[in-house]
């Protein structure tokens, strides 16, 4: 199912003319499709990509307020363990004060 070369001679010229068959049209018309399927999905998941985006800023500011609140509500419970070792004087591993430098400095650069 090859295309077919034809030669023709105009006027002194070569000229190569090309006769298409239905193969080939099957899969020129089948790469636009795909083409413009894909360029469809890149548009729509693009505006996906930009809505949970936006959705995640709000989320990061929002964050820091709710950690107060946590750690606030925490340390109202009478027996709560978070609240003995706290008070207790043994000094652990301060990894709740990196963890909201980190989400401070993550917030301030959006």
């Amino acid at each position: 199912m090859a295309a077919a070369f034809e030669s023709e001679s105009a006027g002194g010229g070569t000229r190569l003319s090309y006769q298409s068959t239905w193969w080939d049209e099957w899969l020129f018309s089948s790469f636009v499709l795909l083409l413009l399927m894909g360029l469809c999905w890149y548009v729509l998941f693009e505006a996906i990509v930009v809505a949970a985006v936006e959705q995640l800023k709000r989320l990061v500011v929002v964050s820091p307020l709710l950690l107060v609140v946590v750690v606030h509500w925490l340390s109202l419970l009478p027996d709560s363990h978070i609240a003995h070792r706290a008070t207790s004087g043994g000094a652990g591993p301060a990894w709740g004060v990196a963890f909201v430098l980190f989400l401070l400095l993550f917030v301030f650069l959006l």
